[in-house]
This record gives C-alpha cells, sequence and structure tokens, in this order.
C-alpha cells in the first residue's frame, strides 16, 4: 500500500448539515412545491437546493465551480443513490 496514494479530505459539518437538511424536509418540501420531471434528471431540485445550502453552510462562498467542491466530497454517504456523474 501506498501512503502517498491517499487522499485526504476534511469533511467538516458537511454531513451534519446534508443530514439536518434532510430532518427538515427541504429537499422533499421543494420538490412537492416545483413542477419537475424525474425522468430528466438524476438529482431532484430539492437535493440541488439541499446541496447548495450544505455548499453555504460548510463555508464555502463562491456558488460556481460548484461540481469541483462535490467532487472532492463523499455523495454517495451524504445522498444514498446519488453518484458525483
Amino acid at each position: 500500500m501506498k501512503i502517498n496514494s491517499l487522499k485526504l479530505i476534511n469533511p467538516g459539518g458537511i454531513s451534519l448539515i446534508a443530514h439536518l437538511c434532510r430532518k427538515l424536509k427541504i429537499g422533499e418540501t421543494i420538490d412537492e412545491m416545483v413542477h419537475w420531471k424525474p425522468a430528466n434528471t438524476k438529482a431532484s431540485p430539492g437535493i440541488m437546493i439541499e446541496s447548495l445550502i450544505t455548499s453555504i453552510i460548510s463555508g464555502r462562498r463562491a456558488l460556481w465551480k460548484l461540481e469541483e467542491f462535490w467532487k472532492n466530497q463523499d455523495i454517495e454517504f451524504l445522498y444514498p443513490g446519488l453518484t458525483y456523474e
């Protein structure tokens, strides 16, 4: 095993923030209020808003290049069934 091949990432409070968003049913509420077609997207509008909230509260200020932020997070752990792609 090569030690130099490990990539350590400090997730901070991201998992807690994502959990609180789910507990508050933010995504579910948005999905009920917005007209969208599940067949046209892999992530619902609610999940997308939760990811923005999580990003902002975790200290990220810029909302552009958000995909780079999530590329370094464990998406499957935070949002079961969802992958980065």
